[in-house]
């Protein structure tokens, strides 16, 4: 058979190229299957099938060149012989050949929920490693019914069940929980040690109480989950954009089994490490109240004779022209946002983790296992806010140049003369540590009859410490647009007073135009710990429409202990306090810059209080450290200072 434009030999030794490769590969597809269905597909059809259309000349037909060269049938034979001499056989002599990947994880969590009374949902890691989240709260977002919010700060870090937030969560079926809470963020367990999660969005009476909303139990791994060993290393970098960085994200398990003298014995280690540096920014703007039309005065809330003239929360008309009754005479109103701010977020977080787990399997009616687990947080970040009120007196000259949007008495745009604006950081430094140790076992007693019990000790620490400073100033002129490009996107502009040569009023990184006000300090330290230990019985009856009897018996004892305090100063207030940040250099800061990528008219960066500095002095009441700036000492602020320390190390 020829193709056209060729003649002759040529264009069938091209087929026959192709039927030898073809036949190769189904030779050694055939040489995989087992001998039953090589059978099978050697035995002749029980019916006829159509003859198939002849095909055209145009188009050779590999079958028909196949057919026309007899030497392909021992060309077929020779690779079946040779894929059965290099592959490994059984004992019946026919090779076995596993393929796992999402398909074993989606039918494991598919056997869960077939095999459960309850309404419940599941995700399984077959491949270790693998899930394409950072923390278990992400892992969830994957599952029906599941909703993920609190995505800040680069992730998100919480979870409700149809709506709900009241959940109980659980540890391999253990209440767990962090400090004086009674359950976990779950933000904080690394993907990477997950073995699975189950979601229970109803419970049943074995179920520990608590959560309305359903339960949700984080399951790691353990030994005796695999055949064999297991080694699994990952590692992977996570770039923020808005931060420029890139973090690493490693984990690693080492899991093996042996058959001993003494039965069967699994040991596991897993840990993780994860870091994450990020960046959040964010514009709001403030309450919408009526103000006067002509003198852009807000309108009062009482009358002259102490009547209300509107209650805050009533809806108002935004229609032009509408007026209000101040001491019984019709004003009219625009609606004006009082403030407009921004924040820009920043820090970084670390996440260390790991678990292990060792078992033991002395013969096939009972398993014993050792566990411990622990994961932690360390986090630090710095959240400024540049805030400016923007109902301020407007330009001189100037006071018909409220804008508003068409067809309304809602200002769109306001121009303002000397706004007061001020910026403030609050700092917060978080430490989390948890830790989870067990000991238990499982019996089968008779076939139908099984027990398993356990003894746990979890102890858990919180640490917080959260500082604030700010720094108040005054601008030459501002001009601010509520929705700037009609997409609800802010603009706030600061110009510059071309009547003060050499000062740049629209810089706010100037320490020139700023004063130090107000410092504020909290620490929260709280600590928990538990005991408990289970019993629980499984009796499988198959009475009628009685199938299986679960009792169980817990004791738990769970004290917890919470302990914090808080002090603030304002320098304004202190006598001989400097206020000057020309003078004081460690006490403040530049924000990154380039807030809001550009995409806003708003300034870049401006100046925010260094709590770093602040934090170098924590163990000083913030009235003895203002103090202490002027050379003033008293021994009424030394005795505070003492009583101060003594609380903290008591703490």
């Amino acid at each position: 058979m020829s193709c056209p434009g060729h003649h002759g030999r040529p264009g069938a030794s091209s087929a026959q190229v192709k039927s030898v490769a073809t036949a190769s590969a189904a030779a050694l597809l055939l040489s995989l299957l087992p001998r039953h269905a090589l059978a099978q597909l050697e035995a002749p059809t029980p019916q006829a099938q159509p003859a198939p259309a002849a095909t055209p000349a145009a188009e050779p037909s590999l079958e028909a060149d196949s057919q026309a060269q007899p030497s392909d049938e021992s060309a077929t034979e020779a690779p079946v012989e040779a894929a059965q001499q290099i592959l490994p056989a059984g004992d019946d002599g026919i090779a076995e050949v596993v393929v796992t990947g999402i398909r074993g994880s989606l039918g494991r969590a598919m056997d869960i929920k077939r095999d459960n009374k309850q309404l419940v949902d599941a995700i399984v890691a077959v491949d270790i490693g693998k899930f394409p989240d950072n923390n278990t709260v992400e892992a969830l977002q994957r599952v029906t019914g599941i909703q993920v919010g609190g995505r800040d700060s680069g992730e998100a870090n919480n979870v409700t069940i149809r709506g709900l937030n009241d959940i109980s969560t659980t540890l391999n079926g253990r209440q767990v929980f962090t400090a004086t809470d009674r359950s976990i963020a779950l933000a904080d367990i690394p993907a990477s040690l997950l073995g699975g999660v189950n979601v229970y969005k109803t419970r049943s009476p074995d179920m520990i109480e608590g959560g309305v909303a359903g339960q949700i139990d984080v399951r790691t791994q353990r030994p005796f989950d695999f055949d064999g060993s297991k080694l699994v290393l990952s590692a992977r970098g996570i770039h923020s954009e808005e931060g420029d960085t890139t973090d690493p994200t490693v984990s690693a398990l080492l899991s093996n089994r042996w058959n001993t003298g003494i039965g069967e014995i699994g040991a596991l280690v897993n840990v993780s490490y994860q870091r994450l540096r990020f960046r959040d920014q964010t514009t709001w703007a403030g309450s919408l109240d009526p103000y006067d039309a002509a003198t852009g005065d807000r309108v009062p809330e009482f009358n002259a004779d102490g009547t209300r003239i509107i209650n805050r929360g009533t809806a108002l008309s935004n229609a032009p022209g509408s007026t209000i009754d101040v001491d019984g005479t019709p004003t009219e109103y625009l609606l004006l946002r009082d403030a407009m701010g921004g924040f820009d977020k920043y820090g970084e977080r670390e996440r260390p983790a790991g678990n292990i787990a060792l078992q033991w399997a002395p013969n096939e009616k009972s398993k014993y296992l050792l566990e411990a687990i622990y994961f932690g947080l360390r986090g630090k970040d710095a959240n400024s806010q540049l805030f400016a009120f923007t109902n301020g007196p407007r330009y001189a000259g100037h006071t018909d140049d409220f804008e508003t949007y068409d067809g309304t008495n809602v200002v769109s745009r306001n121009y303002l003369d000397a706004p007061n604006i001020y910026t403030n950081v609050n700092a917060s430094k978080p430490k989390t540590d948890n830790y989870m140790y067990a000991l238990g076992g499982e019996w089968q007693l008779v076939d139908n009859f099984s027990v398993k019990s356990e003894t746990i000790y979890q102890t858990t620490k919180y640490t917080q410490l959260s500082q604030g400073m700010n720094l108040d100033g005054t601008r030459y002129r501002a001009d601010v647009a509520f929705n700037a490009d009609g997409k609800g996107t802010p603009s706030l502009e600061f110009l510059d007073d071309p009547a003060t040569e050499g000062i740049d009023e629209s810089d706010l990184s100037d320490p020139n135009q700023w004063r130090y006000t107000w410092y504020y300090d909290s620490i929260t330290r709280n600590k928990g710990d538990a005991w408990t230990w289970t019993a629980d019985g499984d009796w499988r009856v198959d009475y009628g429409a009685l199938e299986k009897i679960r009792f169980g018996v817990r004791y738990d004892r769970h004290d917890a202990k919470s302990r914090s305090g808080n002090q603030q100063a304002n320098c304004e207030a202190v006598a001989g306090c400097d206020t000057s940040l020309a003078s004081n250099p460690d006490r403040y800061e530049t924000t990154p810059g380039n807030f809001f990528s550009g995409e806003a008219n708003y300034p870049s960066r401006w100046l925010t209080g260094d709590y770093r500095s602040a934090r170098q002095r924590r163990r000083e009441p913030r009235n003895v450290w203002l103090q202490r700036r002027t050379g003033l000492r008293s021994r009424e602020l030394l005795r505070h200072s003492r009583e101060h320390l003594r609380g903290l190390r008591d703490g």
